[in-house]
């Protein structure tokens, strides 16, 4: 199944091929935002197929730039940071068109922007308190329900704890002054935070060991298919637990993109992270053991 998929990817350049993965990634990513955005999105992918191949790429990537950052900045407050990842990952294939050496140009930035976002991201946690602490980790595990597998996991709250403590949380709009929480509040999460903190930990480490190799990877070539393993290893167990389609499809598509050389095994395992992205969430092992195996 993959090598026909690989076949039909082929049929472009790589730059290109980079480009229609973008873009069929957007028009799946952005298929529940608002009609415009998902519209502008459709025809940036139709043009590409239409016009002329000098030509497809420099107009649909404008056209799809425009658009995000359109998006952007009118929803600012609606926004996370993967949509912003989103877009600067569609400005560096944008002005790839205007390279000589698309390959090389795409593949430093691919990288360049993995060792920043992982190393931001390992930083900012690493100087927040309540992020070392595991506080942050078991308050999100609570409130996203895209996350609520991890207190279940560790037998630490129950679907209907989890619940109770979400409709606590919305009593705090209609009492300021916590009345009804000082009273009625339960001591849900029995679990000591040392478990979440160790959590919290590995994701910190998991995230600057990534950067690490990345950064290393530009210098010496030993650690080219290290950092490419462990990255995919990143996605794949992160998309896992928290099955966020949208993050470990971008994910993806940067470390694809890193790849300056063929290099098959890595090409599939990228293609088979993208394809778990597209075709069902709900066959995450996180989605498993809050609702149990999916019927199809």
């Amino acid at each position: 199944m993959f090598s026909k998929f690989e076949m039909q990817l082929k049929r472009y350049l790589y730059y290109d091929r980079l480009v229609l993965i973008t873009l069929l990634f957007l028009v799946i990513h952005f298929y529940v935002y608002d009609w415009w955005i998902r519209g502008l999105c459709i025809i940036s992918i139709f043009m590409f197929f239409i016009l002329k191949e000098n030509v497809r790429a420099k107009i649909s990537l404008s056209l799809l730039f425009i658009s995000l950052a359109t998006y952007l900045f009118f929803y600012w407050f609606d926004v996370n940071n993967h949509d912003f990842l989103i877009f600067y990952w569609v400005g560096i294939c944008l002005l790839t068109c205007f390279q000589k050496n698309k390959r090389s140009y795409i593949s430093n930035n691919a990288r360049n922007l993995i060792v920043l976002v992982f190393s931001f991201a390992s930083f900012w946690k690493f100087t927040t308190p309540q992020y070392r602490s595991g506080a942050n980790i078991k308050t999100l595990s609570v409130v996203d329900s895209r996350i609520n597998v991890i207190p279940i996991a560790l037998n630490d709250m129950t679907k209907q704890d989890i619940l109770y403590e979400n409709r606590l949380l919305d009593m705090l709009r209609y009492d300021p002054d916590n009345k009804i929480l000082r009273v009625s509040r339960q001591d849900q999460g029995q679990m000591s935070f040392s478990i979440y903190m160790y959590i919290s930990w590995l994701v910190i480490l998991g995230e600057f060991l990534i950067a690490l190799l990345f950064l290393l990877s530009k210098f010496i070539n030993t650690f080219k298919k290290i950092a490419h393993y462990v990255f995919i290893s990143f996605i794949f167990i992160t998309y896992q637990v928290v099955p966020i389609s949208g993050f470990s499809f971008i994910l993806s598509i940067l470390g694809f993109a890193t790849l300056n050389e063929e290099n098959k095994l890595i090409n599939n395992l990228y293609y088979i992270t993208m394809l778990l992205a597209i075709i069902n969430p709900d066959i995450s092992i996180g989605k498993i053991i809050l609702e149990g195996v999916p019927k199809f």
